[in-house]
Parts: structure tokens; sequence; C-alpha cells
């Protein structure tokens, strides 16, 4: 037995540095060498690496976030799920945003994943056209207030944010990973990304929007510059006047007589007559006719009530409480009845007929449409 054993010791020893047989081009070789340094795939792959951002856009408290930040991320909610939002909030706490730009209502960037490559991820808003930055331009100057709040990062007017940035105006999204879904958590970091750009930087938002900040501040300082105001000494000039002609002064506040006497009011007015803003003037009896006589009226007729208003919602609610199509038919059948005693006492007098159902149907958990037949 152990010269067996020692046979076949042998016989592999000798099989050690036989060369291999040739196959070829169709085998591929490998080397499988222990204690070579690891190489990354930025190191052998240089031309895919990206360029790091100059500013990256850091967490911030959700509390805190801006108007434009929150029209952000409900966009976001509206369209993927808790589980992929969650997980995008924690890939953007975990800075593994390596790219972010943003520009005209598109936001682009490059996400490390768990893949060597890093995922290349877009989202896009539709842009402001020509004639809606003109509304809001127009909204901003007539109302300064607007723009305050949008610096605060508040929400302003409902004219303005409507046209300025809403949900609707989302347009596409797309990301390099294997998620085919509409938001997968490496589109919805870098949503979170640009939210906390947006509300640290408010002007930011006005610059992805399409608008100048600074122009629109200049706008702003020059109109304020161009409103009048009153001087100090003038407001005290005034409030003393008002002092004076006060009743409390002793001063007379009659107006002064005029060489054309006021027209009483209960005389007609003929069209065309007197100012241009003044409309056409009717006695009370020419109006109103003769307050005496009692206007008369017939007896209203009584209409079903179960078949005014919109059956389908009608029949909605009667869904909500009724098992099937004949549980339905039951409810509706006691509500005539019940309108029917309502209105015409006298119609339903049958003595000792029940009227309704002492108890709902299937009212027990035992109870079945047939006992009720």
């Amino acid at each position: 037995m152990s010269d067996r054993r020692k046979g076949r010791n042998d016989q592999r020893k000798s099989r050690l540095g036989t060369p291999q047989p040739q196959w070829g081009d169709n085998v591929i070789s490998a080397d499988f060498s222990r204690g070579r340094a690891g190489t990354s795939y930025f190191s052998t792959v240089s031309s895919r690496k990206p360029e790091p951002s100059a500013e990256l856009p850091q967490d911030s408290d959700l509390s805190k976030d801006s108007w434009s930040a929150t029209m952000v991320m409900r966009t976001v909610t509206s369209l993927t799920d808790s589980g992929r939002l969650s997980r995008g909030r924690t890939v953007f706490r975990s800075r593994s945003l390596l790219h972010f730009d943003a520009e005209l209502g598109l936001v682009t960037g490059m996400v490390q994943g768990t893949q060597l490559e890093p995922f290349e991820v877009q989202v896009k808003w539709r842009p402001l056209s020509p004639r809606q930055m003109d509304y809001i331009t127009g909204e901003l100057d007539d109302h300064p207030e607007n723009l305050r709040l949008l610096l605060s990062g508040s929400r302003p007017s409902t004219d303005v944010s409507a046209e300025l940035f809403s949900v609707d105006q989302f347009v596409s999204s797309w990301c390099t990973c294997p998620d085919h879904s509409k938001f997968c958590k490496h589109r919805v970091a870098l949503c979170y990304a640009l939210a906390a750009k947006f509300s640290a930087d408010p002007l930011a938002f006005l610059s992805w929007r399409g608008f100048d900040p600074e122009e629109l501040l200049e706008r702003m300082r020059r109109r304020a510059a161009e409103r009048p105001r009153r001087r100090p000494e003038d407001v005290g000039d005034a409030d003393a006047s008002a002092d004076r002609n006060s009743p409390e002064c002793g001063e007379s506040t009659e107006v002064p007589e005029t060489s054309e006497a006021p027209a009483s009011l209960d005389a007609p007015t003929e069209p065309g007559n007197g100012d241009a803003g003044d409309t056409e003037r009717y006695r009370p009896e020419e109006f109103w006719g003769d307050v005496a006589t009692v206007p008369q009226w017939d007896d209203f007729a009584v209409e079903h009530g179960l078949e005014l208003g919109d059956p389908d919602i009608r029949n909605q609610a009667i869904r909500r409480f009724s098992w099937n199509n004949v549980d339905q038919l039951r409810v509706l059948h006691s509500l005539e009845r019940c309108y029917e005693t309502l209105t015409e006492p006298s119609a339903t007098d049958t003595g000792s007929e029940r009227v309704f159902e002492r108890e709902p149907w299937l009212s027990e958990p035992a109870d079945r449409n047939g006992d009720h037949d």
C-alpha cells in the first residue's frame, strides 16, 4: 500500500512544470499571482474620473429648507416611494456625490455607487418662457415684497409662485444605474443636493430659473428711489392741520356752500345729465314698486330629493357602507321611504306597518343577505 502511494506522489511531482498544450487564440491566460499591489478603476481608466466640484452642497435641516427647496423635494416625493427616498438621503449624507452642476432648469452630477464606475445622473425641469419671465419680472417690480420673500427663502404670492416653479414643470430624469424606476436613489441624492444649495443660497434659485439677481435688486432699488417720500415736517404739518379741523377743537367742519345746490337723492336723474361717472337714479317707488302691495307666489312644488344633484356622488357614498349591489338597493329604498315620511306624513300612515328596519343589514358577523329577503 505504501508503494502505491509513493508512486502516485512521484507521478504528481513529475507533472509539475510540464508545459501546457497550446490551444491557439481560444484561450485567455490570466496571472493571479499573489503579492501584487491592488489597482483601482480610476488608476487604470483616468479619463472617466470625474473632476470634483468647487463647492458640493452640504446636508441641511429639512425644517429650515427654503420654499424652492421644498418644491424640489415635493417633485421627488411625487415620483418615488419612501424606500428610495430614504436611501437617497443616506447616499447624499454619505458624501457619495462626486460632481454637481446646476444650470437653467437642469441639474447633473456623478454619484458613487456600489460599482467601480460612478453613475451619471440628470434631472430636468421645464425652463421659463420669455412671456413667463416678463410676467414674473413685472410682478416683482410692482410688488417688491415678492422679491424680498424669495431672497429670504419664503414663498412669494400665489401668482408668482405658480409661474416661477411648480411640480408640473418637471420634464424628465435619467441615471446610468440598473434601477429603471422614475426616481432611483442616485437621482434622489442629486435632488437633495439641489435643495441644499437653494436653502443655502436663495440667489442661486433665481439664477437657476433664468433671472439675473443683481439686475432684479437694482430694479428694486431704482423703483424705491423714484417713489415719492413725505418729509417729516410735511407729516407734522398735515397732522396739525387735521387736529385743528377736528370737531374736538371746536372748529367748524361744514363744507362751504357752493353756488349750485346739490340735487335731491329722491329726484330722478335723466340719462346724460350730471357727471360722467354718475349712473341713472330712480325713486324708491319706481324701483321697488308699490310697497303696500305684497307680491304673491304660487305654492312651491315638492321635488324628489334623491333625484336632485349628482347621482354618481350619491351612489359612491352608498357604496362606502354597502356590501354588494343588493345592499345598495336596500339602502336607497330606505332613503326613499325616509324622504317620503318626512315630506308626506299622511301618505305613509298605514297603521301597524313598519316603515324602517330596526337593525341595519349585516350588522352582525353571522348575518347574511338571505336573512333579509
